[in-house]
């Protein structure tokens, strides 16, 4: 991807390989975010989400031109080019989605915590992207593996007993039950 914004929207990135990769995915989505960011003429202004956000609500305004509705006789030159605005406005924001998929990948996420889950995500976030930039179905996502659910019945808690001590101390008798529920569950989690 770095060789990608090199080559077709002519940045200047640095070929250091002995980079962090965590400090290399942050340096990639603030340069895809660039190049759309400028493209509709935005400043980079707050984190990679409200980036994203402000560059989704840019797109729409040149998807969804309120101004073609307001005039009803628009020529047909006039809306192929109104066309070509929406065209040009969704291919652009192909970058801030290449960031919204990657946003959750850190480089250190699996490192803190390695457990099959954690891999899993991972796994599945760049295979999705994967297939998005190879012009293939991300739906499909490939099966990582049997998993199990074990669903258990508690004992069940009355809440009526505990109305008259909500009557007298609405936040404390909250407090109990959610007290009393946490203990429940605990209990079900260790058996």
């Amino acid at each position: 991807m770095e060789n990608f914004y090199r080559q077709f929207y002519y940045r200047s990135i640095p070929q250091d390989e002995n980079i962090d990769f965590s400090d290399r995915i942050k340096r990639l989505l603030d340069m895809a975010l660039t190049v759309a960011e400028e493209y509709f003429n935005l400043k980079p202004t707050g984190d990679l989400s409200s980036r994203c956000r402000r560059l989704e609500q840019a797109g729409w305004d040149c998807i969804y031109r309120y101004d073609l509705k307001a005039n009803d006789h628009w020529s047909e030159v006039e809306l192929g080019l109104a066309d070509r605005v929406a065209t040009e406005a969704s291919l652009r924001m192909w970058n801030m989605r290449l960031v919204e998929n990657f946003v959750g990948v850190t480089g250190s996420y699996i490192k803190e915590n390695p457990t099959f889950d954690r891999f899993a995500e991972t796994t599945l976030i760049v295979w999705t992207m994967v297939n998005r930039l190879k012009g293939e179905n991300p739906i499909k996502r490939p099966y990582l593996g049997k998993k199990r659910a074990k669903l258990t019945v508690g004992e069940p808690i009355s809440v009526t007993q505990k109305w008259s001590d909500y009557q007298t101390n609405r936040r404390q008798a909250v407090a109990n039950l959610t007290r009393d529920l946490q203990n429940a569950l605990e209990q079900m989690i260790e058996h």
